[in-house]
């Protein structure tokens, strides 16, 4: 893989390196798990305020997920099931990203092998990293609000209140200086949001060394930071509709000899598609693509079960594919806020974070070659001289009173 220059233009490359079959798959595994506990909130909630509201949600949404503003009418207990699930989502995109923003990491560590497990790992060993850090933060932006929400209670009691307002009023340059941190906090809130998961992913950090790098980065890079997110954006919107229009004219080729040879059926099968999908068929129909190409997502009522069956499991591709979408929107995320994360660490600590450590040559000292250092091999050598000479001095008395002899004959 082709090395960052730690320059803007590496967040191009988000794109590209984010359109990967073990990113997209994090993602999508995330939503689905999101998507199946939404499902079972809402339907749950609604079998328990009367069953009689079941069909009439399910006429009007099928198995599409409700979005918050979509909820104004229905029971207080749905509701709180959508808000829930909407927490569900949260916490099921900041562990895929941890997942992406580690596999990216190793990827550009030239690791292409780096496993999913190997990530699961990871985030169990560091999950509370990424959300103490949106705690902590949130509990220092609440510690700052605190003086003042209790000088204007206290402000409240009678006699005593306005005695409280004059002496505080002397500590209005102090509250002033609060004020400009609590807006570095809410800053700092926002990008954690952004950049928590590919911090904890590169630095493998703790939550307070991930507050540190990210009040680093908004202190020291303010603009590099804004310019990059900025470009990021650009990189999502110029990205994820194409591969989505890629999307739609694949589906869209594959559909057509059945169209052209079943339009009756087909119809059908996009009608019993359009009531599972809640609408997503008719929002297909209506993105104007060709005028021609219409009557492929006509929606009309069912007759047989075979195309029944067939309806259904068209509706559940279509929102496959459209949750295959949002994962690839989420995956470019992931992986460019990790570069730019990158990026930022060398320019403000200058730290090349995609290096590997190497291993050091071993420097000889004079101590390694004291007889404490020897190795087991020089003194089996040294013993096995050792009984070589002393068989040569046990062997020089016998030579000798031979010689002895010898002369005296």
């Amino acid at each position: 893989m082709e090395a960052l220059r730690f320059k803007f233009f590496d967040v191009f490359r988000s794109a590209r390196y984010a359109f990967s079959l073990k990113k997209i798959s994090n993602h999508f595994i995330g939503l689905l798990v999101a998507y199946l506990a939404h499902e079972i909130l809402v339907y749950l909630s609604l079998l328990v305020v009367d069953v009689g509201l079941v069909s009439g949600f399910w006429s009007s949404y099928g198995l599409r997920p409700v979005f918050p503003s979509e909820m104004g009418n229905l029971p207080s207990i749905t509701q709180f099931a959508i808000g829930l699930s909407v927490l569900v989502l949260f916490i099921s995109f900041f562990v895929t990203s941890t997942m992406v923003s580690k596999i990216t990491l190793e990827q550009l560590k030239n690791n292409p092998f780096y496993s999913i497990g190997e990530a699961k790992s990871f985030v169990e060993k560091r999950w509370l990293s990424v959300f103490g850090t949106m705690i902590g933060i949130l509990v220092i932006f609440l510690v700052m609000l605190a003086p003042p929400v209790l000088i204007g209670l206290l402000g409240r009691v009678p006699f005593i209140g306005q005695y409280t307002t004059m002496f505080s009023s002397f500590l209005l340059p102090i509250a002033f200086v609060i004020g400009l941190l609590a807006i570095y906090q809410i800053l700092a809130l926002f990008a954690s949001l952004l950049f928590a998961p590919s911090v904890v992913a590169v630095a493998d950090s703790d939550s307070f060394e991930t507050i540190y790098q990210l009040y680093s980065m908004i202190w020291n890079r303010p603009w590099h930071l804004a310019l990059y997110s900025d470009l990021l954006l650009l990189v999502k919107v110029i990205s994820v509709p194409i591969w989505a229009g890629f999307c739609l004219v694949g589906s869209t080729l594959i559909l057509l000899p059945i169209r052209l040879l079943l339009p009756v059926d087909m119809a059908q099968i996009m009608g019993q598609a359009d009531v599972i999908s809640g609408g997503l068929v008719s929002i297909i129909a209506n993105l104007g693509l060709n005028a021609n190409w219409e009557y492929v997502f006509e929606t009309s009522d069912i007759e047989s079960f075979p195309l029944q069956v067939a309806g259904t499991l068209m509706g559940l591709t279509a929102m496959s594919i459209l949750g295959l979408v949002i994962s690839y929107l989420f995956s470019i995320a992931s992986v460019g806020n990790t570069i730019i994360y990158t990026i930022l660490r060398y320019q403000i600590h200058d730290e090349n974070m995609l290096e590997t450590e190497e291993q050091q040559p071993v420097e000889t000292q004079d101590h390694d070659l004291s007889d404490e250092a020897m190795t087991a091999s020089d003194r089996l050598q040294e013993q096995e001289g050792t009984s070589d000479r002393g068989v040569e001095d046990h062997n020089q008395p016998i030579t000798r009173s031979i010689q002895t002899k010898s002369e005296e004959e």
